[in-house]
């Protein structure tokens, strides 16, 4: 027997198995909405206080905490990354 022959496609657990680890459109679609619908959720959440996770980039994108912690950590982030591109298409340029 085949380890194929008793896949259930279109499957989230069939896309995320370490046995399968099915890659075909159904399983990736499945596993897409799976992401989307722990994300959503996560959001909803959000953290708790005292949590670990306050002013990172994680509590502030992964999580929609708003706090001044998680969002001085993002606007740092961000600066960080608009500087870095700014000397990646200057020295492009030289």
């Amino acid at each position: 027997m085949a380890k194929w022959d008793n896949v259930e496609h279109g499957n989230a657990a069939t896309y995320r198995s370490q046995y399968y680890a099915c890659r075909c459109e159904a399983c990736r679609l499945a596993n897409s909405v799976r992401a989307a619908e722990e994300r959503k959720a996560r959001r909803k959440r959000g953290l708790p206080e005292g949590d670990p996770r306050h002013g990172t980039v994680t509590g502030y994108n992964g999580y929609g905490c708003r706090c001044d912690a998680c969002s001085l950590a993002a606007s740092h982030a961000n600066r960080d990354h608009y500087l870095a591109r700014k000397e990646r298409e200057k020295n492009a340029g030289s």
